[in-house]
């Protein structure tokens, strides 16, 4: 069951982990073109970023149907990055484009490879930070954009690990629901076998009954004969015996022929 959730979450990044991806993008765009005071390079930026958005909104169809363009998706996305880095005015944040690379790839690579990028993609920022801003100022602010980075990168984990026991608890509710229904309904079927079984044991118990009846006016009835021919005054008693025996009988046959009539309701 929980192999099944993840699967759905394998297959694109989720809704949280593209928002984070969109905005940072956004502010990385926005403080770009705010800090760009070379009008002639605008074309050039332009190029490079709308390059960027464009390659990660159409990676995840272009992927589905080319599993190798994944491989060739990363090293264009590095290369861009690296250039942005490098393209003047010089900016620190420009390191959190790698952030939307990442949320792509640990949607799709194993964790280790997405790792590698990870501490690859450090490297390369750390490296041109310290050159673009200086060691220890680049350095300092390189850190601090990876400790951002691993941050929102360790949120959209507990999202992605919140949402997966959603799922797993909606799917265990239902199963839960449907083995209460079949126990509801074995149990209406247990009740309705253990009425007929009843009702055949009384109707065994009134066959008996009414079989001994039966056989009982079969001898009054012989009984009554014999008296005809030797006792004529004993025979309105006799008679008297018989009429009950036959009523009970009767009775009985009533009682039986109910006991297999179908129920109402």
């Amino acid at each position: 069951m929980k192999s099944e959730v993840s699967e759905q979450h394998q297959a694109a990044m989720t809704r949280v982990g593209l928002i984070i991806a969109y905005v940072i993008i956004f502010v990385v765009i926005i403080r770009r073109f705010y800090d760009q005071p070379y009008i002639p390079r605008i074309p050039f930026a332009v190029a490079l970023h709308g390059s960027f958005v464009f390659l990660f909104a159409t990676e995840f169809f272009i992927v589905r149907r080319i599993k190798a363009y994944l491989w060739i998706y990363i090293l264009l996305q590095f290369v861009i990055i690296q250039i942005i880095g490098f393209f003047p005015p010089y900016i620190d944040t420009y390191g959190l484009l790698y952030l939307p690379l990442l949320l792509q790839l640990k949607a799709q690579l194993p964790r280790r490879i997405t790792n590698l990028v990870g501490i690859s993609g450090s490297v390369f920022f750390i490296l041109t930070l310290m050159i673009t801003h200086g060691a220890i100022s680049g350095f300092g602010r390189a850190l601090m954009i990876i400790v951002i980075t691993i941050i929102l990168l360790g949120y959209e984990d507990i999202y992605l690990q919140s949402e997966t026991a959603r799922r797993e608890s909606l799917l265990l509710l239902a199963q839960l629901q449907a083995a209460h229904q079949k126990l509801k309904e074995y149990a209406a079927q247990a009740e309705a076998m253990a009425v007929l079984e009843e009702r055949n044991r009384m109707t065994r118990e009134l066959h008996d009954s009414v079989g001994q009846t039966i056989f009982s006016i079969a001898l009054n009835t012989q009984s009554a004969l014999l008296l005809l021919e030797k006792d004529p005054e004993s025979m309105p008693a006799q008679l008297d015996r018989l009429q009950g025996l036959t009523s009970s009988a009767l009775g009985k046959m009533r009682l039986l022929i109910s006991q297999w009539k179908p129920r109402q309701g």
